[in-house]
């Protein structure tokens, strides 16, 4: 099974920068845990009226345009204050709403990674994708370990809250209301490394190409042996920070994303998984199911919900008019 590419941590904009490490980033706080879902029910409330994606009434757009906001007007400050790295990597980074930030909220994606079909969405995503991963890209990002540097963030971390206009914790309240619902589709991650992937396998066995889980070749993912000839890994992207000596302040450049290429013979049989995900079942019982998940943590979730989308929609409006009055 394909490894989640979208790892959530608490956006703590309130918990200001005491000292200063690799970026020049506040340190992320750990993912806040959602916790069990129970049995699903009948979908009340939101659940109720939402058609397709249940998880379509979580504000994901607005709460990403906070952070790109308050990212931006803290780069700005910066860059105002001694350190002009900022502003020359400020370009790539807000193109990319800062995502390659580990703090960044991008609930969307992570929403759309626990909901990923474990074994493709069809036959031309099964050939395309093959069993690896590709490396992702990463933005230009500042890097220091410089001191001096703690007290000049500290002081703009304040400055962009402040312009962003969260006064009483909104945006980390609403950040955990979406690791909350992250955490609520686990155990259907779990259901499918069990016992819907051992269906999708044990049908691979008794067509062109079957797994062997003590083969010699295993894939890290899924643990089995696909007995076909694999693409090359990319290896994961790694920053140089060589640079970084002393009170140094270096600017790491741009690293381009590398795909990953499946063999032929892997492209097909990947496809030979997603026709066996179909014959067993396994994809409208995982759809069924995810959608099932997401309708119940909406329903249990409607007051915090209630409460916190209109707060999160009117500081979406203040994060805009704050960028337009720093010069966007």
């Amino acid at each position: 099974m394909k490894k989640k590419q979208i790892v959530t941590v608490v956006f703590a904009l309130s918990g200001l920068l005491t000292s200063v490490a690799a970026c020049g980033a506040q340190q992320p706080s750990p993912p806040t845990s959602g916790g069990h879902m129970s049995s699903p029910g009948a979908a009340t409330g939101w659940a109720a009226k939402v058609s397709g994606d249940p998880y379509a009434v979580y504000k994901s757009a607005d709460l990403l345009a906070i952070s790109s906001a308050f990212n931006e007007l803290r780069y700005k400050c910066l860059g105002e204050n001694g350190y002009p790295q900022f502003l020359q990597v400020l370009p790539a980074q807000k193109a990319n709403s800062f995502r390659n930030m580990e703090e960044t909220p991008d609930f969307a994606a992570t929403f759309a990674s626990y909901g990923e079909l474990p074994w493709f969405a069809s036959e031309q995503d099964a050939r395309a994708k093959g069993y690896g991963l590709p490396a992702q890209a990463l933005a230009p990002t500042v890097m220091t370990m410089d001191p001096a540097i703690g007290p000049v963030m500290n002081d703009c971390t304040k400055k962009s809250l402040a312009a962003v206009g969260d006064r009483d914790g909104t945006i980390q309240n609403y950040t955990e209301l979406g690791n909350t619902l992250a955490g609520s589709m686990g155990s259907i991650t779990d259901k499918a490394k069990g016992d819907l992937t051992n269906q999708v396998l044990a049908c691979m066995n008794k067509g062109k190409y079957p797994v062997d889980p003590n083969g010699a070749n295993k894939n890290n993912d899924w643990n089995v042996d696909f007995l076909v000839p694999l693409g090359v890994q990319p290896p994961q992207l790694n920053r140089d920070d060589s640079g970084m000596n002393g009170n140094a302040v270096i600017i790491t450049p741009a690293i381009p994303a590398k795909p990953y290429v499946p063999t032929k013979e892997e492209s097909e049989s990947a496809a030979a998984m997603y026709h066996c995900s179909v014959e067993t079942g396994a994809h409208d019982e995982w759809l069924n199911d995810i959608h099932q998940a997401e309708a119940t943590a909406i329903s249990q979730n409607e007051a915090a919900l209630d409460e916190l989308n209109p707060k999160i929609a009117a500081l979406a409006k203040s994060a805009s008019a704050a960028l337009q009055g720093h010069g966007k």
